[in-house]
């Protein structure tokens, strides 16, 4: 199925077939890279009993073949039961044919949303036979974001669990906005329901280490760090995240003792600093059940798009048992 904002949901044939997409791949260099556990590198094994959250930006809607490929065929070995695509540029050309192509080579069903701006858009692909989808909206912030936020409503399927899906690409270029976009979210950390928020939220995590600016081209620190009364800059600009988890969402990399672990800075030379940009963050209720998650750091990631995708993994709440009747 694919659905946009003005266009109906329509049935699409899900292709069993995995092995049409590959490609042969030169790692690039990198520049500083920090120390992190090795576990965080291991991709949650998929699993009945579990949903699969993935977070990918495509980076210019990976109009390239070969970035398109291997970001494709990465995809489709991490048995997402859920995957959100931020970038997806031009995807609503030519009736969404590369929406439909790709949740055709998935097995998924697509949700499209159109970005405010640059034709960033959003694409969120679910696994129908996990997930039912019971309400959804392209924009759940009445267009005040820079891109848009695209919010879900799924049940599972084995349990009859609800779980509300928020997938976004905060402001790239400004704190103040993403402040005020995070805003839009923090109501969503409740520890009654069970929601998940993934996306390029473009900030590195509430405690990571400082960035080492001297990697960062001077024209992008407007970007990343607060401004000081002088207007000098001072360190990284961290509101937007920090009211996140202030609000009650959990980063699964830091509740699980993984680190930090970084999905930028593989890409371009002219930008080596290594760090984190995008996250899935869960509500409170979800945290006794996490089991696991990565950063999938292949050569063949890397070469795909300037951010890696980031895996978590969480357990199905157990399903209710009737009550014994007596006779």
């Amino acid at each position: 199925m694919i659905a946009t904002e003005n266009r109906p949901a329509a049935v699409l044939p899900a292709s069993d077939s995995r092995g049409g997409v590959t490609a042969t791949i030169t790692p690039r260099p990198t520049g500083r890279t920090r120390t992190t556990s090795a576990r965080a590198n291991v991709v949650p094994t998929p699993s009945t009993e579990a949903t699969t959250f993935v977070t990918s930006n495509m980076l210019d809607g990976a109009w390239d073949d070969d970035r398109y490929g291997n970001l494709l065929a990465v995809l489709a070995t991490l048995g997402g039961d859920v995957i959100g695509l931020q970038e997806a540029k031009e995807w609503d050309k030519h009736d969404f044919a590369r929406v439909c192509e790709t949740a055709e080579a998935l097995g998924m069903q697509a949700l499209f949303a159109p970005s405010a701006s640059h034709e960033c858009h959003l694409v969120l692909l679910y696994r129908a036979e996990a997930l039912s989808l019971k309400k959804w909206t392209p924009d759940a912030a009445c267009r005040k974001f820079h891109h848009t936020l695209q919010r879900a409503e799924f049940a599972i399927r084995a349990t009859g669990e609800d779980v509300t899906v928020l997938h976004t690409h905060l402001d790239p270029f400004s704190g103040d906005g993403r402040k005020k976009e995070a805003s839009w979210l923090t109501e969503y950390a409740k520890h009654d329901t069970s929601g998940v928020l993934l996306g390029d939220l473009n900030t590195i995590g509430a405690d990571d280490p400082e960035p080492n600016w001297d990697l960062f081209p001077p024209r992008l620190h407007s970007r990343h760090r607060l401004v000081l009364p002088d207007g000098r800059f001072g360190p990284a600009d961290r509101r937007a995240i920090r009211s996140l988890t202030a609000a009650g969402f959990v980063d699964p990399f830091t509740h699980l003792g993984l680190g930090p672990v970084p999905t930028v800075g593989h890409f371009d030379p002219r930008e080596p600093d290594e760090h984190r940009s995008d996250h899935i963050l869960v509500s409170p209720g979800l945290t006794d059940r996490l089991l696991g998650c990565a950063v999938v750091n292949t050569p063949q990631a890397k070469r795909g798009s300037d951010h890696l995708m980031v895996v978590t993994q969480i357990a199905h709440r157990a399903p209710a048992t009737p009550e014994s009747v007596n006779p």
